[in-house]
């Protein structure tokens, strides 16, 4: 995995910020890979230097509010009745309609710091546009708060990637940085497990 992932940071690293870009809507449009790793990836083989942060940082940023978008657009077509649904996972029915519209009034209430925050959680950040865009959360709002929550956890984890690169402890090896790649994907997979459990639990028997 870390090899193949490495191959293909490699490839994209090649065409600049459209690489970086591209890879960053890959990753939210088909979530293989925990984007917290990637970004770390990209930081240690993509990423020139400190001064080169800013640039990466938005090229990725970009990609992945791209692929938000597209979501977003799914959402919309899915529509208003099955959006409310999705807001919650999918664990609705036990809810009631009732409260679901309340959830539905929160969110548009609360649009740009939910969209903002979710955009720092993982498995959260890559699914929230569906309902967004299913509870036709206006869209200039939607791109501002995605965009500004993507800068926040793309800067984090690119500029993590450059300070292990540079580490005189991880620098040489390899081995720590992919050690840390897999504990992420383990991290997400926990939470996206935890989401399906709690959901279970939510469930009518």
């Amino acid at each position: 995995m870390s090899g193949l992932l490495s191959t293909i940071i490699a490839l994209f690293a090649t065409m600049g910020p459209l690489g970086l870009a591209l890879c960053a809507l890959t990753e939210k449009l088909i979530p293989i890979v925990p984007s917290s790793g990637l970004l770390i990836m990209l930081g240690r083989f993509a990423v020139a230097d400190a001064a080169a942060l800013p640039g990466a940082v938005v090229a990725t940023t970009v990609g992945s509010t791209l692929g938000s978008l597209a979501w977003y657009g799914l959402g919309r077509w899915v529509g208003a009745e099955r959006g409310a649904r999705l807001l919650t996972f999918g664990s609705l029915p036990s809810l009631g309609r009732e409260r679901r519209e309340r959830l539905h009034r929160a969110y548009l209430r609360r649009r740009f710091w939910i969209t903002f925050l979710s955009q720092t959680i993982p498995v959260v950040r890559v699914y929230i546009a569906v309902p967004a865009g299913a509870l036709a959360v206006p869209l200039t709002g939607f791109v501002v708060a995605t965009f500004a929550g993507a800068v926040v956890w793309n800067t984090v984890f690119l500029a993590t990637g450059i300070i292990l690169r540079n580490s005189p402890v991880t620098g040489g090896h390899g081995d720590i940085v992919t050690a840390i790649v897999i504990a992420l994907l383990a991290a997400e997979a926990i939470i996206a497990g935890g989401i399906r459990l709690l959901r279970r639990r939510r469930e009518p028997v």
